[in-house]
């Protein structure tokens, strides 16, 4: 920019003095001195057709390329449309090369108007019976690079002159915004109707009655962001006064210093207290240094020191920039001086500087005449955009400018100022009334009243006869609708026409989220001003709430950011893992059923062949004790965890597995049982006394039946919806910027599938299995309890009963608290396993203890009935034995067998007396004979005992009759026959023929 400002300079300096002229062509022509350029006169006549066209005119802005006055168009009217009933108004226009948006829009609404109505031109009247057409001369000036300025403005006034003379015209279209003020006096000394395009307001002060301004106010630029300011410092605390406000601005030109100058005025009107402006002269030297003041850099950085000084973040200015060429100094200045502003409104953020530093200008504010997405329209475009449109693909590389809409828009405002001022004429006469100085004069009141409806907007005039129809164009660079990466200037006023509302306090004013910092090197660094300064907390570091600070706050000791950056807190997770003490516990609660389990498991080899264990079919025996360490085992699945940041890989094959081994061992332990209780079952339920045979074989079909079924439902659990390990959080508490997260691991459906889905025929799998099981148990209930486990089972599933009725609802309770909940798990699976262990084994091991009473044989002590008979009988052969002893004593006699012995031995029979005792005897002592009945009671047994209570006695002791293969009658045997032979009483261990 500042080598650009030189050039420029340099430029204006050059001065050219000669001029070659096709007359020269002799010498004596050569020795003639040529006229200098003050020298020339230019007029209309003179005037030739320009060599090039506008678009190429409006490139020529370099000092080299000179470019001779011309005629750049003569747009005329259709030929063979003019008649009686027609009238062609005449505008014209002087443009500089650099102008050509300024006078093609002109150039486009001429000929549309011109091909109105099949190319008649535009009806007017009453009874729009009559039209008007256009001619529009534009003449090209020349190029204001190459001349002086004084030169330039010369050409300029007396090419105007000229062909306001000679051709009379009734319109002006106005010339570029900067020579503006050339056409004022001419338009005057004429009195012909001018259009300007210029906005400052200074312009219309002179109340030229001829000069009418095309263009908004430029006062009205920065108004809508001055207005939004007021609204966002209501919000404050300390409400207006909490704002400041810092302008810098130009005192030249007058648009500068009028804009800026609107903007405090609105400010301070408006209630805002804190407004500080800094004016400066861009021609003068405040140091005399030989630098002008908008290019020394000093000057300018002093500029930004005193609106947004070094360590004055907090205060967050609003800035207003009216500035040419010095904007680029004071907002690196504001950069390094760490300034955030809430807002910047800026003058050249509508200008092609803002598309040319992309980086720097989001979010910044702007005003202007015109903007894209306005929906003003006509006759003949829907849009100004779909002129811009229509313009750029009729020539290619053309610069579409809104300056092309507003000249488009003059030509059809004074189209419409001659249908309005003729609508109520029957035979309207344009022509003489603009001749008229009394009715051009009616003309020109005509359009000081009249309300138009352009491509550019609505046209009003006010006093001063400049437009107010509506609002200036507020603009600001917001981030893209698509895209959000990049940033486009979006109208945010007027708001009927706005895109976006006006985004304020800007990202980079705005306070920063908790977990962010305002980061310093970011403000002094990044090449946008007004973007987002903040930045995530690093790792461990926090910040609590929204915030200014320039660091985060470091973490308490103990607890961290989990590893992520931007966090708000600081975290204390507390993974409430099952301690190893805990662990411990249940690995002790494993070792004791493992132990118990292998212990029984020996003692069942050890005693494998004395009845208690034979008649408890060691087989089944030996599967409980199994079936206990593999449900126990699933406790230690059941430790298996993980923690917050762990792999849950194992934990979640821990989960499956538990419910598998307690499952299967539950089952094995309960259908073993089953299994035996229900072969002696069919054993001991034989009236017919028939021969049959009970496999161990058979029995396990029980087992594996009850195995298949439990295992089908655990499996489609494992594939429908396996259990996995999650962990949940349980509380969070937070405290001062530290949060501490009680978390707990659980094993738990991910899907909808509720657990009871599958748990619910477990439960029901197992009950049934234990129903039956009890059920056999009491159907054997008969049999002696050194054989079977009725009372000692039904003890036992009454206790695991009891302890899932204590257990399951202290589960629910404390489902949150990880090492109850799993204590209450482990005690239910311990305490059933070791409840099913003792109250099957002790028993037994204690009746193997104690042994069988004095006398009892094995076969007699099956049943409980006849277990009490056989006890029942030894009382009373010792009370016999005892009786016939002592008085066999009271006798005297002494026949060395067993006198003076007090002992009660089966020997000491004495002799028979009669016949009838000696049968007695003999009887008592006759040895059985495979399984006949037989006769065990002594010969003591006293004399009133007759013979049909002993053959009683003896039918009560008989054993279940059976029919051997081959036999036709029933058979009697003893139970006191040994077990070991192939052929025994009902109630033998083993696999036994019955």
């Amino acid at each position: 920019m500042i080598f650009n400002r030189y050039k420029l300079h340099q430029a204006l300096l050059i001065y050219f003095f000669v001029v070659f002229v096709p007359s020269w062509s002799s010498a004596e022509d050569l020795t003639t001195p040529a006229p200098t350029l003050e020298e020339r006169e230019f007029t209309y006549s003179d005037l030739q057709p320009c060599a090039l066209s506008s678009v190429e005119l409006h490139k020529k802005n370099q000092a080299e390329d000179y470019v001779e006055p011309c005629i750049i168009a003569d747009v005329q009217p259709p030929e063979n449309q003019s008649n009686n009933r027609s009238a062609i108004i005449t505008i014209i226009q002087v443009t500089r090369t650099s102008c050509g948006p300024w006078r093609d829009g002109s150039i486009i609404a001429v000929d549309k108007l011109n091909n109105d109505n099949d190319g008649k031109g535009v009806a007017i009247g009453f009874q729009n019976d009559f039209y008007v057409q256009f001619r529009l001369v534009s003449i090209v000036s020349g190029n204001q690079v190459n001349l002086d300025e004084s030169e330039y403005n010369r050409r300029h006034v007396m090419l105007l002159n000229s062909t306001l003379e000679t051709l009379k015209p009734q319109y002006i279209v106005g010339t570029c915004s900067w020579d503006a003020y050339l056409e004022k006096g001419p338009a005057l000394a004429y009195k012909t109707i001018i259009s300007t395009q210029v906005g400052p307001p200074e312009f219309y002060e002179d109340k030229n009655p001829y000069v009418f301004g095309m263009h908004i106010n430029s006062d009205m630029y920065p108004q809508p962001a001055v207005q939004e300011l007021k609204f966002f410092a209501e919000t404050l605390p300390g409400g207006l006064s909490d704002q400041p406000m810092r302008v810098i601005y130009r005192n030249k030109s007058g648009f500068f210093n009028s804009t800026c100058r609107a903007a405090i005025d609105l400010a301070k009107s408006s209630g805002l207290t804190d407004v500080v402006a800094f004016e400066y002269d861009p021609e003068g030297d405040h140091d005399q240094n030989g630098v002008t003041n908008d290019l020394d850099e000093p000057f300018l950085q002093s500029l930004a020191d005193q609106a947004c000084s070094p360590g004055s973040e907090e205060q967050k200015p609003a800035l207003f920039l009216c500035t040419l060429i010095e904007h680029d100094v004071i907002l690196e200045r504001l950069k390094q001086n760490g300034c955030r502003p809430i807002s910047l409104w800026a003058t050249p953020s509508t200008w092609g500087w803002a598309s040319q530093n992309p980086d720097v200008i989001p979010y910044f504010q702007g005003g202007g005449q015109w903007h894209k997405a306005f929906q003003y329209s006509d006759r003949y475009f829907t849009s100004g955009q779909a002129l811009l449109d229509y313009y750029t693909e009729k020539n290619e590389n053309a610069d579409a400018q809104y300056d092309l809409v507003v000249s488009y828009a003059i030509p059809v405002l004074y189209s419409q100022h001659i249908i309005a001022s003729y609508r109520i004429e029957d035979d309207p006469d344009p022509l003489q009334d603009f001749k008229s100085e009394k009715k051009y004069e009616f003309l020109r009141r005509d359009l000081v009243i009249l309300k138009a409806d352009t491509i550019f907007g609505p046209v009003t005039f006010d006093a001063n006869q400049r437009n107010e129809g509506r609002g200036a164009a507020a603009t600001q660079w917001l981030p893209d609708d698509t895209t959000g990466s990049t940033y486009e200037n979006k109208l945010t006023s007027p708001l009927l026409q706005a895109e976006a509302k006006i985004f304020i306090p800007v990202p980079g004013a705005t306070d920063c989220d908790s977990g962010e910092f305002v980061n310093v090197t970011a403000i002094q660094n990044d090449d946008c001003i007004l973007c987002n300064k903040c930045d995530s907390c690093p790792t461990d570091t926090f910040t609590l709430e929204s915030n200014q600070q320039l660091q985060c706050n470091a973490c308490p000791p103990g607890s961290t950011t989990t590893g992520k950056d931007g966090q708000e807190l600081c975290t204390i997770i507390k993974e409430n893992l099952l301690p190893n003490t805990l662990l411990a516990f249940a690995y002790v609660g494993v070792s004791i059923v493992w132990l118990l389990s292998t212990f029984f498991i020996y003692w069942i080899i050890k005693n494998k062949e004395d009845p208690v264990v034979r008649i408890g079919q060691p087989e089944f025996l030996v599967l409980i004790c199994v079936g206990a360490i593999i449900s126990s085992s699933s406790v230690i699945f059941l430790s298996l965890q993980a923690g917050n940041e762990e792999d849950t890989k194992w934990a979640s094959m821990g989960c499956m597995t538990a419910p598998f081994l307690y499952g299967i061992g539950w089952v094995i332990e309960y259908s073993s049982m089953s299994a035996k209780t229900y072969r002696l079952f069919k054993m001991m339920n034989n009236p017919r006394m028939q021969r049959i045979k009970i496999t161990a074989y058979d029995m396990y079909k029980i087992v594996v039946g009850a195995l298949v079924l439990d295992v089908i439902v655990l499996g489609t659990w494992a594939i429908v919806s396996p259990l996995e390990y999650v962990r949940r959080e349980s509380s969070k508490n937070v405290y001062d910027g530290l949060e501490t997260i009680e978390t707990y691991g659980e094993c738990a459906m991910t899907d909808d599938y509720s657990v009871f889905c599958f748990a619910g025929p477990l439960i029901g799998l197992h009950g049934l299995l234990m129903i039956a099981t009890n059920y056999l148990l009491y159907m054997v209930r008969n049999v002696e309890g050194r054989y079977q486990e009725q009372k000692y089972v039904a003890m036992a599933s009454a206790y695991a009963f009891e302890v899932l009725v204590i257990g399951i609802p202290v589960l629910v309770a404390v489902q949150d608290s990880v090492e109850t909940r799993f204590i209450v798990l482990s005690s239910i699976v311990f305490l059933s396993d070791i409840g099913i262990l003792c109250f099957v084994f002790i028993p037994k091991m204690m009746f193997l203890k104690e042994g069988l009473p004095e006398g009892v044989q094995v076969g007699e002590s099956i049943t409980t009935a006849s277990m009490q008979k056989a006890v029942n009988r030894e009382v009373a052969r010792n009370s016999i034995s005892f009786s016939a002893y002592s008085q066999h004593s009271q006798h005297g006699g002494s026949d060395g067998r067993g006198s003076g012995s007090s002992s009660l031995h089966h020997s000491a029979i004495p002799e028979a007396t009669s016949e009838e005792e000696a049968g007695s005897s003999k009887a008592l002592a006759a040895p059985a004979e495979s399984c006949k009945s037989t006769k065990a009671l002594s010969s003591r047994v006293l004399q009133d005992f007759t013979n049909s209570e002993i053959e009683r006695i003896d039918h009560d002791y008989a054993s279940t009759s059976e029919l051997e293969e081959g036999d036709h009658q029933p058979r009697r045997v003893s139970f006191g026959d040994d077990l070991t032979k192939d052929e025994t009483c009902s109630g033998a261990s083993g696999d036994a023929n019955v």
